[in-house]
């Protein structure tokens, strides 16, 4: 039996501007962003602990993608950190 292809996306989050400065708020960012899009997409929280310029949100469907990427805008927003946050989709190897 042939399994069915899922074309899921990837979101890639990152600070535009990265510094020391930013790590425990862009942190707290980024366990918003894992609190409200946990359900429904693959966030790692382990990634986002670690994290001191960039996550990624995978597993996206492509339907939703734009959807997705507007929720992490607005949680930037919301974060304060709208100004200094990129969303951008990307290829990855864990998409096919």
């Amino acid at each position: 039996m042939l399994g069915i292809v899922r074309m899921a996306r990837t979101l890639k989050v990152y600070l535009t501007a990265p510094s020391p400065d930013l790590v425990h708020q862009w942190r707290n960012f980024g366990e918003s962003v894992y609190t409200a899009l946990r359900d429904e997409c693959e966030v790692s929280l382990a990634e986002i602990d670690a994290s001191t310029s960039e996550f990624f949100v995978r597993g996206i469907h492509k339907r939703e993608l734009r959807t997705t990427a507007a929720r992490v805008r607005k949680i930037a927003e919301k974060s304060l950190m709208s100004q200094i946050v990129s969303v951008a989709e990307i290829t990855d190897d864990h998409d096919a």
